[in-house]
């Protein structure tokens, strides 16, 4: 279980905070995104996968996500430079295309 009590690591910008609060959720969920990253792949079960990202726990993820890009006023290819640097750009890339296609 994550500690959501817990204080970003020191020294981290925004969006290596962010990242960490991305980590956190991947504790919990990374079957929910390796699922989804599945079944766009498949492409053959939109059901499924609508049903998927439609769960409380991906619209938290893809709603703070979407609400953390509006704050830094950047766009997606700025945020996403920003969040490799943390998280790598491969698991970035699977991520994206996983909640977002």
């Amino acid at each position: 279980m994550v500690d959501r009590t817990r204080l970003p690591r020191p020294g981290l910008d925004g969006a290596g905070v962010f990242a960490q609060f991305i980590e956190d959720w991947l504790e919990c969920h990374e079957s929910l995104l390796d699922a989804a990253g599945s079944l766009r792949l498949d492409g053959s079960e939109s059901v499924a996968l609508e049903a998927l990202l439609a769960t409380r726990a991906v619209l938290q993820l893809s709603v703070s996500w979407r609400l953390w890009e509006e704050w830094t006023g950047s766009s997606a290819a700025a945020v996403d430079r920003r969040l490799a640097v943390h998280l790598g750009e491969e698991r970035l890339a699977w991520f994206r295309f996983a909640v977002w296609g």
